[in-house]
């Protein structure tokens, strides 16, 4: 209960930390909310919208729908090959295995941009040692360091695996409108607590 009212609490986050979500009556919904801030004033507690749920999914890496997964993404270049079963059968199994030993074309990475003044929003140029190799697919700032973190695929020869020390070898600028930040980029976000 959250006052007089029923409320059930989900175990559940979609940004990396411990969360819940309340499901509640619509006729409950202004009183739980009252009495929620009112319990939570003295610890800090504020709102905050729904970009806030997509920045600090972002910092961990987490996978969304909309911009780092779509229909022409498979789940070996986003970096989610892990989730798909090698024992049992499921509609592009084929894909995924033969991806799984060939290796991939493109690849899901994060860049972490040096420059704390210049905003992404996504669809900003991504150079790569002086070429334009790819877009942003999302971006938000790190609530951990204030820095811009983008997500992008960039296409790769299948033959080698893209790693960490790989990436650091090679110089990426993010394009904000003709004026470009140097970027580092990593295979998974630097930022994930888990």
């Amino acid at each position: 209960h959250i006052g007089e009212d029923l409320v059930w609490a989900m175990r559940m986050s979609y940004v990396g930390e411990f969360g819940y979500e309340l499901h509640v009556p619509a006729e409950s919904l202004l009183r739980v909310y009252r009495n929620l801030m009112a319990a939570g004033s003295e610890r800090g507690l504020c709102n905050a919208g729904y970009r806030a749920i997509d920045l600090l999914s972002g910092e961990q890496g987490y996978h969304h729908w909309h911009s780092d997964l779509r229909t022409t993404d498979t789940p070996v270049e986003a970096g989610l090959g892990f989730l798909c079963s090698r024992n049992k059968e499921y509609l592009g199994k084929e894909v995924v295995e033969r991806q799984r030993k060939e290796g991939v074309s493109r690849q899901r990475i994060c860049l972490v941009a040096e420059s704390r003044d210049l905003p992404i929003h996504g669809n900003e140029a991504i150079w790569c040692n002086g070429e334009v190799v790819s877009y942003v697919r999302r971006a938000g700032v790190s609530q951990s360091t204030r820095q811009w973190l983008a997500y992008a695929y960039i296409n790769k020869n299948p033959a080698e695996k893209l790693t960490n020390s790989a990436l650091a070898a090679m110089t990426f600028e993010i394009d904000q409108m003709g004026v470009r930040s140097a970027a580092q980029a990593y295979l998974r976000s630097p930022f994930a607590k888990s």
